[in-house]
């Protein structure tokens, strides 16, 4: 009989365990994430985070572009042609 409730008690401590086990996966993947965010914020800084000037001259050189001011290329080696046919 000893035997049996002894094996309950390690079958319930196991359960326990494996509970303890998920909610330290969660948090793990959740700090993970966060980390993960906190990673790219470092290269791509959200828009608030940005000064004003910035991006007003962001925007302009996009409408200048847009107007034809400027000249945009599809890839680099289009570019390059295109300098090379200047010079």
């Amino acid at each position: 009989m000893a035997r049996d409730s002894e094996q309950v008690q390690i079958v319930k401590k196991l359960d326990r365990m494996d509970q303890k086990i998920d909610e330290l996966e969660g948090f793990t993947k959740e700090l993970l994430k966060r980390l993960d965010e906190l990673e790219f914020e470092s290269y791509y800084p959200p828009e608030t985070k940005i000064r004003k000037s910035f991006i007003r001259n962001v925007r302009k050189a996009e409408k200048e572009i847009q107007n034809g001011k400027y000249h945009t290329y599809n890839s680099v080696k289009e570019m390059d042609e295109a300098i090379r046919k200047m010079q």
